[in-house]
Order: C-alpha cells, then structure tokens, then sequence
C-alpha cells in the first residue's frame, strides 16, 4: 500500500476560483474556512498504523484571551477577491477595461474596486461585482452560482478585516496533554509520501442538486440516488447532478487520475470527469465494485487510459452525473505514471494518542483521537476516546489546542461530560473541522480537559 503525506492538495470550493479560466467570472464554490495567514485530504482508515503520541504535561493549566488585530483592506481583498479577479477578469480588467481590479498589483486592484463603488461592504449581496453575475455578465456556467462565489469572497474579505479572539492556556484549573508531533509527522512519520500526489476528499465538494453527500460505514461520499433520471445523460444536459471540488497541482507535468468508488451494475456506473481547461471524459468504473474500491479515470467504453498536463496552479474538477446511482469517495492525482490502482492506499488518517496518567495519578490511560486533513484550510478530528486499563475516569468539557491555543469555534467536544470505563471510553460520535493555524509542517495538537478524576 502507498503511503500518503496530507497536502495542499485537498480543498474546499472557494479554491475553485484559481482555476484555469480567464473570463471575468468566478468558478463554483462555498464559504471557505475564515484564516488570516496563507497555508497548505481525509480519509477512513491508518493502513501504516500512523501515530502521533504525546504525554502527560502537569496537573493543570489556566487560559488566557488574546485578541488579533485584523487585516487591512488590501491585505484582506489580496486573499479573497484579487484571488478571483486575477484567475477571471485578466484578460480585460487586467489590462484595458476600467476598472483594473485584475492588475496584479493588489494595492492598485483594490483601489479599483473601492473607488469605483463595485464593492458594498454594508450589503455585499449589493455589490456591483456580485450584481453584475446575476445580470448575466460573461458567466461560463450557472450564473446565480458564480454570483454565490463572488458574495462568499466578499464576505471573506471582510471577514478578514475584523479583530478575532483566541484562548490560550497559561497554566491555571485545566488539565493539558503535551503536544504531538507536527501533524505532517504524523501522517507521515517516515516522511516518504511522493509529492506528486494530491488526494481529494469529495465531502469538501461543491455539489448541485441533484448530485448530494452522504455518508455509509464510515465512507463519505457524492452520488445522484438510484432511480433519480431513468435516462443517460450528455455532459451538456441541465438536468445533471454536479459536483465541483479544485486540485492545487504542486508541480508542471504529467497526472494520472484515480477515484475510490462504488459501482452496483454496468446501468450504474459512469461519470463525466473535467479536469480545467481538458474536455469531458466518459468514466466508466467497471459495473459492479462489490465495495468501494479505486478505479484508474479512463475515457470511454473502452476505458482508454489517460493523462492530464497540469501546470502548477489550481484546476478545477468538475464530476458530472452520466448514469444516477454511482458513488464517488475520493479522488487521486498522481505523477506517478506506473501507478496501478491496487497500490493505493486509503489515505492519510492516523491516530495520535496521549498519556494522561500524568493528569489523572494511577490512572495509566490514554486518549486517543483520530485525524486527517480535511481540505487546504482545515482538519478534521473523529472518534475521541479514552483507554482505561482500570477503574473510571470522569472526564469533562475536551477541547482540541493547536499550537498551544484553543479556538472558540472548535467547541464540538466541549459537552462532553461522562464516567470512562475500560469497557466504555468512547467520548463523541461527532467528528470535529479545526482550522488549520500555520499548516501541516508547524501545526501540532494538544487537548484540555476541565476534569479529569480518577477512581481506582
């Protein structure tokens, strides 16, 4: 099986902008994760057994609040709308149509848009960069959707504008584990993942109706349901389900395209595949999968194999319904071109666990939580758990620390509230979306509890 290093190439829709298209519109896409700082794909199971450990660190700290200033303006539109400008509107508002908001000078862009009106920071919605989409202006697809886009890059960029607070823990009535490895260290510890390779998690997928996520055993996945559309479907009908997710190629050369899927039948299995700028393609995945398994992307009945030349950019990927009841998990770009499916893996998710018998005396637990990379601006963290030789263990209100600070947001664990025992130390069900702080290589995980007690 091939290991796997979580990379800059799982995202949400938002990245969709970069694309590949020059027109003055905005590609399909969802409010991305809100970050100040620019940085670098989940997964069901840990097939190398992946492990980030830490320990016990005292027996209990305290948290103080800090506020960070926000972004300036032109700081904050350099990472949201510019992104969409430069990917769409450079071939007339980067050069000779007013107003230049294209021009790569950000500063010089920004000016642009604030001082011709074309941005409403009172009523986004209202803004003429938005406006101007919904009245049919140069859209290459769904207009209302690329509209959507351009609000959500909007609302970023204001977002990015204002003061923020996190918690940190300075040593007071919480108990906190040490931190763990970098999380690149724990996805890949032996540090051998190929670079070339860019997993992309469907469930960070944009999609449209009636193309929907579900979920089954633990796999997410996209699919048009059984029985939607009796009929096969061009890649040009408008009744077709959709889904849209970006590939952030690392490298200028040749790619293979593989998807983990499940198949029922040869009337239920197809997809139309666009890579960016490619045509689309007829992927077949071979009737019935029997499970979920990875199909190498191919064109035709015949099942022609193919290769992609991507720049180092971002491409959009756009999976169109051809037959309804055909599930898509994953998908895997791979410069490496002898690849064959049966050496995939099923992706980079790994297990760190943390010592707390330093926290709770006598105890010899452990907690234990799984993670994985999410998309380019987010983890994520499932299956929290205690394991407990011995005894009960009361635990209370968990909270997830990046690099030392707990972010308000990240408050899904903090209800929990129960006795451990050795025979029952799951904590939560939920899984949990952390956003990143400075990204795989730098970032590593601690966790607070506001009780931890021990009853031999």
């Amino acid at each position: 099986m091939k290991p796997w290093q979580a990379k800059l190439g799982i995202v949400v829709l938002l990245a969709a902008v970069l694309g590949t298209y020059t027109q003055c519109v905005p590609s399909q896409g969802k409010n991305k994760s809100k970050l100040k700082y620019n940085s670098d794909s989940a997964s069901t199971t840990n097939p190398s057994g992946n492990s980030g450990s830490g320990s016990g660190s005292g027996s209990g700290s305290g948290s103080t609040t800090t506020t960070t200033a926000g972004l300036s303006s032109v700081q904050a539109f350099a990472q949201t709308t510019h992104a969409i400008t430069r990917a769409r509107c450079i071939n007339c508002h980067g050069s000779f149509q007013q107003p230049l908001h294209a021009v790569a000078d950000a500063q010089q862009a920004h000016d642009a848009i604030v001082n011709s009106s074309k941005v409403n920071f009172a009523n986004p919605a209202q803004s003429r960069l938005v406006l101007k989409l919904t009245e049919g202006h140069n859209c290459w697809g769904d207009c209302n959707m690329n509209a959507q886009e351009m609000l959500d890059s909007v609302n970023d960029w204001i977002y990015l504008m204002q003061d923020t607070t996190t918690t940190t823990n300075t040593g007071g009535d919480d108990y906190v584990t040490t931190e763990s490895n970098t999380i690149a260290m724990v996805l890949d510890p032996n540090s051998t993942a190929n670079n070339g390779d860019i997993m992309l998690n469907m469930e960070a997928s944009m999609t449209q109706a009636p193309m929907v996520k579900a979920s089954e055993g633990g796999v997410e996945y996209i699919w048009v349901p059984n029985g939607t559309h009796a009929a096969v479907l061009a890649n040009n009908n408008a009744i077709a389900g959709r889904s849209f997710i970006t590939a952030q190629i690392p490298i200028n050369t040749q790619y293979r395209l593989f998807g983990l899927v499940r198949g029922y039948g040869d009337s239920d299995d197809s997809f139309h595949i666009k890579v960016g700028n490619n045509n689309y393609t007829e992927w077949h995945v071979g009737g019935n999968t029997n499970g979920y398994k990875w199909v190498e992307v191919t064109n035709g009945a015949g099942k022609a194999r193919l290769t992609y030349n991507l720049t180092a950019t971002n491409h959009q990927i756009e999976i169109r319904e051809r037959e309804d009841g055909t599930k898509l998990s994953k998908l895997l770009f791979t410069d490496d071109l002898q690849m064959t499916a049966d050496q995939i893996g099923g992706g980079p998710q790994a297990t760190m666990t943390f010592n707390l018998n330093a926290l709770a005396a006598g105890s010899n637990a452990q907690f234990k939580v799984d993670v994985s990379v999410y998309d380019m601006y987010s983890y994520r963290l499932s299956n929290p758990r205690i394991m407990l030789p011995s005894g009960m263990l009361k635990v209370k209100n968990l909270k997830p620390l990046v690099n030392g600070n707990f972010n308000p947001q990240h408050s899904t664990y903090t209800i929990v509230d129960k006795n451990v025992t050795p025979n029952d130390g799951s904590l939560s069900g939920s899984s949990m979306i952390i956003l990143k702080d400075q990204g795989e290589a730098f970032d590593k995980f601690s966790f607070s509890f506001e009780i931890l007690e021990y009853t031999p």
